[in-house]
């Protein structure tokens, strides 16, 4: 029986030391735990100014099933929309590129997709998760997410981790209708997909923040609060 086609992105922008440690770790898990998938790892590279391209390299000829490809922007949001829209697998995931959710939740995550479910998502605020994370980012979150179902009237528990797949379905006609080009993508894709009746799966994950974690609170809080706004007064298509 043919095995289905699985792509795992991993954006970066700038992230050499981060690619340099970590991609063998996940080639290697891949190796003993996704072998029912034919699973390719691709190095999605946003921009890069650093030596992300060259520290690629290396990996990929070192490294079985490790790709790299360059794209002239940054962005994440931008980034999945690119590389998601134009790619033929039957799922594609990404993570971030820290690794900070546990590989252990990679499995259910593709299996569920496997199993007929639209949409797989990580969570930190599902029963049997456990997450890891400075006090004021931790509030912060959960704020995100509270103001998310109130001002969109969505079920989904989280909306930012770093830890989502999708099926080629809607890959093809949910991931081109996403706007943000940046980490506000994530929150738009679940929403677009809830409302347009896709179904989801939420995986419980173990969530570690990064110590290298640069997330500027004010400035993101802002942002995230016109995206709301402007996500909330968009007429959204039904798919089903």
């Amino acid at each position: 029986m043919k095995k289905p086609v699985l792509e795992i992105f991993i954006p970066v922008h700038n992230n050499s030391s981060d690619i340099e440690k970590n991609m063998g770790v996940l080639a290697s898990f891949c190796q003993k735990h996704m072998k029912k998938y034919n699973y390719s790892i691709i190095i999605a590279d946003n921009g890069s100014t650093d030596n992300t391209k060259m520290v690629a390299g290396q990996i990929i000829s070192a490294v079985p099933k490790v790709k790299y490809y360059y794209m002239p922007f940054s962005g994440r949001g931008r980034a999945l929309r690119h590389c998601w829209s134009r790619s033929n697998a039957d799922y594609v995931c990404y993570m971030d590129v820290d690794l900070a959710t546990d590989l252990s939740a990679l499995p259910p995550l593709i299996d569920a997709l496997a199993q007929g479910y639209d949409i797989s998502v990580g969570s930190k605020y599902i029963k049997n998760a456990e997450r890891k994370r400075n006090i004021v980012r931790l509030i912060a979150s959960k704020g995100f997410n509270l103001l998310t179902k109130i001002a969109l009237l969505t079920t989904f528990t989280d909306a930012q981790c770093g830890f989502k797949a999708v099926n080629k379905d809607v890959a093809a006609r949910v991931v081109p209708l996403t706007i943000d080009n940046n980490w506000f993508f994530d929150t738009e894709l679940l929403y677009l997909c809830e409302k347009g009746g896709f179904s989801r799966k939420e995986i419980p994950v173990v969530w570690r923040e990064s110590s290298k974690s640069s997330v500027k609170l004010i400035k993101t809080c802002i942002r995230f609060l016109i995206n709301l706004a402007k996500l909330r007064l968009r007429k959204i298509k039904t798919f089903k």
